[in-house]
């Protein structure tokens, strides 16, 4: 029984090492979606090929470890790619050592790999103590048919039910400690970046609020005496000049409003929203800069309903529809539609402009980060993290540079429906 703990332990301390070598390898630096699939793939690889190294050995030709568990978080959180990967290193590995159990090993990793690959997307939306669950639930849906396999088909000295307890035992807590510290870690990077992002924000609330007003007095007296001059100037040349001088008083006008309404919101005022309806108005606004930019706009909405600030919500989808527009100087489709989620309202906004890069991707909402170049500040972005997450919601962005890009903001459904919208979601939903 001793010796059952000690070596599955070894395969333990194998899987936890490489998951804060995993964590130090990504924490250095914004990585890619394959990036990280990558690296995922790579310690996974080496951890499950030191368990079989030094397994807990049954028999002269009978081994047992850990490498279902790495298979099964590998998968969950790198992707059924990264799971495909692994299962192809574990059977080579397995066949290199050779002995009993090669068969059951492709037969229980291939079934770890089809049930990583139906359960990959559910599982990413799971709490965090519902994925740590959901892993001690597949430890012993795994643990209980393999041992019956080894007790009923291979004739091993260790027919004790101690050790097949100890076993049992061992990958159950093993794998709910896995489960735990990988959700740890996750949430404290998480919280780490979120912990720079507010003092980011703090920092520029705080510039914002403190010049903005000193900034934007002169500059009003300043245009107006600019506007005299134009009207009385008879010269085209000069009279060119002075409205490119009131063209970029406006453009810094504009940028002085965006600081202060970063800096000082409107108090949030709750209430219903009707998706459809505030979503159609958005696109009234947005439409005459749609038509200068030859850009067409389409739209599948429904009326869900949602809480939060009227005005906020407005201009947060403004803010999106706004940006995907000036995405495409060479016209093209906004698509805006709202999907039903069981406990969420999706709505996705996209485009096939210009496209952005992960690095981009990863920084946006950043102060004083625009993909405009000299024309942007990066307020609008960051007004509209601002008031997404004020209204308890969350941003996905994917987007191919060339292609296009694809904003999805998701938000709580309000659990009571009139009877119109509840008809409405089972004709989407079925």
């Amino acid at each position: 029984m001793t010796l059952v703990i000690q070596m599955l332990a070894l395969n333990l301390l194998f899987i936890l090492v490489g998951i804060l070598v995993l964590q130090i390898w990504l924490d250095s630096k914004e990585r890619s979606t394959r990036d990280q699939q990558v690296i995922i793939f790579i310690t996974a690889a080496f951890a499950c090929i030191l368990c079989l190294l030094y397994p807990l050995q049954l028999s002269d030709n009978f081994i047992y470890d850990f490498r279902h568990t790495v298979l099964w978080f590998a998968g969950l959180y790198g992707g059924p790619a990264v799971a495909i990967g692994l299962l192809i290193i574990i059977i080579i590995a397995r066949i290199a050592i050779g002995g009993l159990g090669i068969v059951s090993t492709i037969a229980i990793c291939s079934l770890v790999v089809l049930v990583v690959s139906l359960f990959y997307k559910k599982f990413r939306s799971l709490s965090s103590n519902q994925r740590i669950l959901a892993s001690i639930t597949f430890a012993s849906l795994v643990g209980f048919p393999t041992i019956g396999i080894i007790f009923f088909f291979f004739e091993l000295p260790y027919h004790t039910p101690d050790i097949w307890l100890g076993i049992l035992f061992v990958q159950i807590i093993g794998t709910g400690i896995i489960a735990a510290t990988v959700e740890v870690i996750q949430k404290n990077f998480t919280l780490k970046k979120r912990l720079i992002q507010i003092e980011k924000l703090e920092a520029v609330s705080h510039l914002a609020a403190s010049i903005s007003h000193e900034v934007r007095n002169p500059l009003t007296t300043s245009r107006g005496f600019i506007q005299l001059l134009f009207e009385e100037e008879r010269s085209k040349q000069k009279k060119e000049f002075l409205r490119i001088a009131l063209d970029e008083m406006d453009r810094a006008e504009l940028i002085i409003r965006d600081y202060l309404t970063f800096a000082k919101p409107a108090p949030s005022k709750v209430s219903e929203i009707n998706v459809k309806t505030e979503l159609l108005r958005v696109i009234d606004i947005v439409k005459p800069l749609a038509n200068m930019n030859s850009v067409k706009i389409d739209s599948m909405l429904f009326p869900f309903r949602i809480k939060g600030d009227i005005a906020q919500f407005q201009q947060c989808f403004l803010n999106i529809v706004k940006n995907s527009v000036e995405a495409m100087p060479n016209g093209g489709t906004v698509e805006i539609k709202v999907e039903i989620q069981p406990q969420h309202i999706s709505i996705v906004v996209s485009d096939n402009g210009i496209g952005m890069s992960h690095e981009q991707i990863a920084r946006l909402g950043e102060p004083y980060f625009s993909t405009k170049t000299m024309k942007g500040t990066g307020l609008g972005m960051m007004v509209v993290y601002r008031i997404v997450e004020s209204m308890k919601g969350k941003i996905d962005v994917k987007s191919n540079v060339g292609k296009g890009t694809r904003f999805t903001v998701r938000f709580p459904r309000i659990e009571e429906q009139d009877s119109t919208n509840k008809d409405k979601e089972q004709q989407i939903i079925s």
